[in-house]
């Protein structure tokens, strides 16, 4: 998308304006229609960013994915107009997936291609470099398994969620 057109500048401050927007129902509907999947009570936290040149296809958080504060999505990385840009492949561009109820900790990192499965938790400031599996934990930099969310136990009564 090019800087003379109306999408990306459409796009862009309406991204702008929704990261100042209070949690809710607007918030999740302004960030939907920049052109980011939000699922149904999604949680997009304070200062989350989205790095994916306002294509629109690139980005979806699915039903109650959770962005804490401060997360970055990366789903387009490159170096800009420079050198590196003209003369090597560096680029990325990838599809990124928060799974159903998954948890992004407050600034972790999230780089192009990565999926992280449904009940999944990223430890606060990790760096995702791969896709992550159902109910996993990870954590670091970069973000390694840490264990499986079972391992945190049940709540008393609480009911067993519905595998789909």
């Amino acid at each position: 998308m090019s800087l003379a057109s109306p999408l990306l500048w459409f796009r862009y401050f309406l991204r702008a304006f929704a990261s100042l927007v209070p949690q809710s129902g607007l918030k999740n509907r302004l960030y939907a229609v920049s052109g980011i999947a939000v699922g149904p009570r999604a949680f997009i936290g304070e200062s989350v960013y989205f790095v994916d040149g306002f294509r629109g296809d690139l980005v979806e958080l699915r039903s109650e994915a959770v962005l804490s504060p401060k997360a970055i999505v990366i789903a387009m990385a490159m170096p800009g107009d420079s050198f590196l840009a003209r003369e090597y492949a560096v680029t990325s561009v990838g599809r990124v997936v928060v799974g159903e109820g998954a948890w992004v900790g407050a600034g972790a990192v999230v780089l192009p291609g990565v999926v992280i499965g449904r009940g999944a938790i990223i430890g606060a400031n990790a760096v995702v470099t791969q896709s992550v599996g159902e109910l996993e934990v990870w954590a670091g930099v970069p973000a390694k398994f840490v264990k499986r969310v079972e391992e945190y136990g049940r709540r008393d009564g609480a009911p067993m969620a519905e595998v789909q």
